[in-house]
């Protein structure tokens, strides 16, 4: 069975995305989502936005979540206390167990002061990612691989898993054979 995505890709599975946002992004959602539309849709996954949701915060949130600790920032890390307070925000009526949660925020940064782009350490059960304000056009797409269990791609500025994704420098980038199995094998990944 297939399905088409919002570019008109023929896809045979499909991963929805449910945005959380406090933070403005340079990129917008909207164009951070297309732009993930373009790669994995090249490869038959649709990238699907299933809901938005403006994030509204007491002051107290707002002072702590101004600039998120993300930690040490590693997919099968701990969260931050920073991390668990962001994903416990907002409604989570619409989303599916194998839905992932994007958060927009505008800062984020590791524990040691490095600032980010993105972060995909989530709670268990709950596949989430976080796409910081200064974060590039494959950001979102970048940090979507990571929740469906891609690791960084050093060498190859042509792949979506390439660091930093300011750096990328195809336009759409792509995925190596490894990545797409990888990535069509996750469970967030759903047949159409």
């Amino acid at each position: 069975m297939t399905c088409r995505d919002d570019l008109g890709n023929t896809c045979n599975h499909r991963v929805r995305l449910h945005f959380k946002s406090i933070g403005m992004p340079r990129v917008s959602e909207f164009d951070a989502l297309r732009n993930a539309q373009l790669v994995f849709g090249q490869y038959g996954i649709a990238i699907v936005f299933a809901s938005g949701e403006s994030l509204l915060l007491t002051s107290d949130q707002t002072l702590t979540l101004s600039n998120v600790d993300a930690g040490t920032c590693l997919m099968s890390g701990p969260t931050s206390s920073e991390q668990d307070l962001l994903f416990s925000l907002g409604s989570l009526a619409q989303v599916g167990t194998r839905d992932i949660l994007v958060y927009y925020v505008d800062r984020l940064a590791m524990s040691n002061g490095d600032s980010l782009a993105g972060c995909a350490t989530h709670p268990s059960g709950r596949p989430a990612c976080v796409v910081a304000a200064n974060g590039s056009r494959w950001t979102l797409g970048h940090e979507v691989g990571h929740v469906l269990g891609l690791t960084h791609e050093r060498h190859d500025a042509t792949n979506l898993m390439f660091v930093p994704t300011a750096s990328i420098s195809a336009n759409p980038p792509g995925l190596n054979a490894s990545q797409l199995t990888k990535a069509r094998a996750s469970s967030l990944s759903v047949p159409c």
